[in-house]
């Protein structure tokens, strides 16, 4: 099922079949009153994208940033699974970066961005499919936070969750794709790693984000 079957109207009012409105995630989740107010900045900066000025903001729920603001300490070690504006995020706040890419047009543009900002601390791997989430070059408990918003979502948890230490933290964007059957994996192994290692229950973050013109979600946990 697809766009090309979807009437005009609920074209303007859902954005594709898997919402009940632009204002609801994929799981039927409504924004909160606060966050409705995001939809201003996620329209202006879709115009910039679609004009061809991609904004420069971490492509993540707004309601989430004030949070990682917070969260992430100059010292810790970030890894990745999806480059992209976010990488330039990580680079001003953490010590050291490990950016996982598996597209080599959007690797070279993101490399252009990070040379132009001065970004000497973040390390960009560009990775075939077959071997997009090998953390193997990392000791156990080498990362303090990561972030996973690229291919192969529910591969790269398993792989890096060791790779965390024990009290960091793991965000996963759009972790309301009820169609993605591997999401809901994902999330599950999630909160039982977090529960094996007595951590808080996530976080989730159900807002609009730049370049997006409907709500989604988002999960930070600790482990």
């Amino acid at each position: 099922m697809g766009d090309a079957r979807i009437g005009v109207f609920d074209k303007i009012l859902k954005g594709d079949f898997f919402r009940k409105s632009r204002l609801h995630d994929e799981r039927g989740n409504l924004v909160g009153l606060s966050n409705t107010v995001h939809i201003f900045p996620a329209f202006l900066s879709y115009l910039q994208h679609y004009f061809g000025r991609p904004p420069k903001a971490p492509w993540l729920c707004y309601s989430s940033i004030p949070v990682l603001d917070h969260l992430i300490k100059p010292d810790w070690k970030v890894i990745e699974f999806g480059s992209g504006m976010s990488t330039l995020y990580f680079s001003k706040r953490a010590g050291s970066v490990a950016s996982i890419e598996h597209s080599e047009k959007w690797a070279s543009r993101v490399k252009s961005l990070l040379e132009e900002a001065g970004a000497s601390n973040v390390r960009l791997y560009l990775r075939s499919c077959e071997r997009y989430e090998d953390c193997s070059e990392w000791k156990d408990g080498y990362f303090d936070f990561c972030l996973v918003d690229g291919v192969k979502r529910l591969a790269c948890i398993k792989a890096v969750i060791p790779k965390i230490r024990p009290g960091g933290y793991l965000y996963l964007d759009d972790s309301d794709v009820v169609r993605d059957p591997e999401r809901r994996e994902a999330e599950r192994l999630i909160r039982q790693v977090g529960k094996q290692r007595s951590a808080r229950l996530p976080q989730y973050f159900i807002d609009f984000a730049p370049a997006l013109l409907h709500v989604k979600q988002a999960m930070l946990a600790q482990l």
